[in-house]
């Protein structure tokens, strides 16, 4: 488990009419943290062994559990709503290695 990255929260932006766009205030930089992230990743490998090369196949299973660890935050235009965005879901790799 690992604490979440600092980050600098956003207030509740004003409409700028010259510039046709909402401006979004800032809090302390850095004031404030993601939530805490936790992942457990797998890898099972196995290795064979020739006169002149070697092979290798492997299972890599990243977040083995599913957690939905939010990786940052997008704001609406207004930076009234915010919403984390998400890390990788489940996601296995199947690989082959053959070193000569």
């Amino acid at each position: 488990m690992v604490t979440g990255s600092p980050t600098t929260l956003l207030q509740e932006g004003y409409y700028d009419s010259d510039r046709n766009q909402y401006t979004c205030g800032q809090s302390v930089t850095n004031g404030a943290r993601e939530p805490t992230f936790n992942q457990l990743d797998v890898r099972v490998e196995r290795t064979w062994t020739f006169d002149a090369w070697m092979f290798s196949a492997y299972l890599d299973v990243q977040n083995v559990y599913n957690a939905l660890n939010p990786e940052a935050t997008i704001y609406d235009y207004r930076c009234r709503d915010a919403q984390p965005i998400r890390g990788v879901p489940v996601l296995p790799v199947l690989g082959l290695r053959g070193l000569f």
